[in-house]
């Protein structure tokens, strides 16, 4: 009796531990998956890099975390409120992934060149004149100088010039255009400006403008047409560049060629005497308001450059 009463118990005691070792086992197994989803997490946010970056001066800040981050970006926030984007400077920007903070930086940096408008510049023989005077406006971030790229100031014959005209700022950045420059006897206080879009076989825009010169007595002096073919691809240009150096100009219209390469745009601008402006209807006028009148009626923008 005394035997069969001590498998008993033996039987009660191994009976009662179990559910022990089903907690401690439990225990275990959780255990193991939260410290492998901690290494884990650990060697993700442990294989983030984060970029040092430049943004450009007057710019919208990039403000997609993935940007910034070569890694998995879950979990992770990003501090920019640091950096100003209106100041050239270098700033220092954070990542935190849960208790991780990572630091780098972005500098801002000017790297927009200066554009410009210009305007027809009107001299009379040897008259002097600089490279401001060409000038309508400027638009840059940065103080920026404007200057002839070549010695300008000699004697330039009656008729009409191309002057290259350099806007460089104080950080290195350089826009160059083609200044027209127009040498005659009677000069033009402004410019009576008319445009118009023109059909082409190119793949681009083109657009005619007339700038015709009047005097003081709103009588017609000078006149200049610019032919402005825009591309819509570099292969576009190229093309078309490629033929305009072979035949001084594009579809049958001839004159002195100014390349923008920047701006995939190819201009044809030629000087005309008043003989030369009868194709728009037969007997071009000489007042100013007969010839406001007149490129209204076809269909021209005009406007009045000084």
């Amino acid at each position: 009796m005394s035997n069969v009463e001590v498998l008993e118990i033996n039987e009660n005691k191994s009976s009662s531990k179990l559910p022990l070792i089903i907690i401690i086992f439990t225990m275990i197994i959780l255990f193991g998956i939260g410290l492998f989803l901690f290494l884990r997490f650990a060697k993700d946010q442990g294989n983030l890099k984060l970029k040092k970056d430049i943004a450009e001066l007057g710019e919208p800040l990039n403000k997609d975390i993935r940007h910034y981050l070569d890694g998995n970006p879950k979990d992770c926030k990003i501090d920019l409120s640091s950096v100003d984007t209106n100041k050239i400077g270098k700033y220092e920007y954070t990542v935190t992934c849960k208790n991780i903070k990572e630091k780098s930086t972005i500098e801002v940096k000017d790297r927009i060149a200066p554009t410009m408008t210009l305007k027809v510049l009107n001299v009379k023989p040897s008259q002097k004149f600089e490279a401001k005077d060409f000038v309508i406006s400027v638009k840059d971030l940065s103080e920026y100088s404007i200057s002839f790229k070549e010695q300008s100031n000699k004697n330039y014959q009656l008729g009409m010039h191309l002057i290259p005209i350099v806007a460089k700022d104080e950080y290195g950045n350089e826009n160059e255009e083609q200044g027209i420059l127009v040498v005659s006897d009677v000069i033009s206080d402004k410019f009576f400006v008319a445009s118009k879009e023109l059909e082409t076989s190119y793949s681009a825009s083109l657009k005619v403008i007339d700038k015709i010169g009047i005097n003081y007595a709103n009588f017609y002096n000078n006149a200049v047409r610019i032919y402005e073919y825009t591309f819509s691809s570099m292969e576009d240009y190229q093309k078309a560049k490629d033929e305009c150096e072979k035949n001084n100009g594009i579809e049958n219209r001839i004159g002195q060629i100014d390349f923008l390469e920047n701006e995939k745009k190819i201009r044809i601008i030629k000087y005309l005497e008043h003989d030369e402006l009868n194709d728009l209807n037969g007997s071009f006028p000489y007042t100013y308001n007969d010839i406001s009148s007149l490129y209204n009626k076809l269909g021209y923008a005009t406007t009045i450059e000084r």
